[in-house]
């Protein structure tokens, strides 16, 4: 893990790194920048309680974005391809405004977007073969999988913290992805996270994915958490209602615990 926005003068386009992304891609490790780890500005719920925590909330996707489009124009995954990065607990929607406005800069912006790649790459193409984003609710990213890329999407519960989606997982991510179909479900549900961890689905007792078989019958949507890179954790069932409070709120709501 490191952090989603570094200080200023050390952001992830800077040549120090170049050893740290070396060593990462030949250890086939996977990095995340995870939710809550800026190096910079206020941090949420620290000091003077203040309404720009609440802002903080609501745009926080905008620090991740900023720093795997330092990545990706200065040519990280350019350079070391096998390299593997996870935007954690950040959710979905807001990716393919940026995927568009990060092909725009680089078409058009050539004094901006001065590091050329080889051949007719676009940044978005960095981003389908090299970017992976966990999300737990999120039904508006669900809709536009077909930009963000199905194999771009981990789905987690987050257990044990209280804004996690358990113990009613199952029911949540079975409303969410109504209507998609099977393969996508295993695929966003489990098999991607799998795929991206090198998790043994045989010794976790999941067995293989297979197109056309439901999460429902195979259970990838067991509390296992894509956001922390863990293995399966049983689920208690989803036998509450599902409540009107939105995105994280849900389980934290239904057992009566006060928000964070």
């Amino acid at each position: 893990m490191i952090a989603e926005y570094p200080l200023e003068h050390r952001r992830y386009d800077q040549p120090e790194y170049e050893p740290f992304w070396a060593a990462a891609e030949s250890l086939a490790m996977p990095l995340s920048l995870h939710t809550a780890t800026r190096r910079q500005g206020k941090i949420r719920g620290a000091g003077e309680r203040t309404l720009r925590d609440a802002t903080s909330r609501a745009t926080k996707a905008f620090y991740p974005a900023q720093s795997m489009c330092d990545m990706i124009f200065s040519g990280v995954f350019e350079r070391y391809p096998a390299l593997r990065l996870a935007i954690v607990e950040f959710e979905l929607a807001w990716a393919p405004h940026v995927l568009a406005t990060m092909d725009y800069t680089y078409r058009e912006r050539h004094e901006e977007a001065f590091h050329r790649f080889k051949g007719d790459t676009r940044p978005s193409d960095f981003f389908h073969r090299n970017v992976f984003l966990s999300f737990q609710e999120d039904a508006v990213g669900i809709r536009l999988r077909d930009v963000i890329g199905v194999d771009n999407m981990m789905w987690g519960s987050d257990y044990p913290h209280s804004e996690s989606t358990f113990p009613q997982s199952r029911k949540i991510l079975a409303e969410i992805l109504a209507g998609v179909p099977e393969d996508e479900q295993a695929r966003i549900a489990g098999a991607n996270t799998a795929r991206l961890y090198g998790f043994d689905l045989a010794r976790l007792g999941a067995g293989e994915p297979r197109a056309g078989e439901a999460p429902s019958r195979r259970d990838p949507t067991r509390d296992a958490s894509a956001s922390r890179g863990t293995g399966a954790r049983p689920s208690t069932g989803d036998h509450a209602p599902r409540s009107p409070f939105p995105c994280g709120q849900t389980a934290r709501r239904a057992r009566g615990d006060s928000a964070p």
